[in-house]
């Protein structure tokens, strides 16, 4: 298992490869290789890690995230990936290892991860979305 993280802070264990930005062919590639992608964020008051995790979807990767304030719109627990309380690192990594573990189960999670982006997620029905919003019936 090779761990890359993206983040501008230093101190990484041994075993963590750390980039601090990527283009976005680079990071295509990355979410090409992986077997599962992880956003931990710490508490706030709304959705964070939102792009990263609709990235993942979208290319067909399981998620495993911590369960800020508006992720479930994006995750569907053991569905799409997996959502773990903010801080409880041993909770990721058992999530983490158990997606790496069982290929077949991630697999799945990332079929419907990506059929999940298709059907909800896509340019078109964000426009749709707010054009209901902010025009009014007739």
């Amino acid at each position: 298992v090779e761990l890359i993280v993206q983040t501008s802070a230093s101190g990484a264990p041994d075993g963590v490869r750390v980039v601090d930005r990527m283009s976005h062919r680079e990071l295509r590639e990355l979410y090409a290789t992986a077997s599962v992608v992880a956003t931990a964020t710490r508490p706030n008051l709304h959705v964070s890690g939102m792009t990263v995790t609709l990235e993942a979807l979208a290319t067909g990767r399981p998620v495993v995230n911590t369960d800020t304030p508006g992720m479930t719109q994006y995750v569907a627990e053991g569905e799409t990936g997996h959502l773990v309380p903010v801080g409880d690192a041993e909770a990721l990594a058992d999530r983490l290892v158990g997606l790496v573990d069982d290929r077949d189960r991630a697999e799945r999670m990332g079929v419907a991860g990506r059929a999940a982006v298709e059907a909800t997620f896509t340019t078109a029905h964000m426009c749709a979305h707010l054009a209901a919003i902010l025009l009014p019936e007739h």
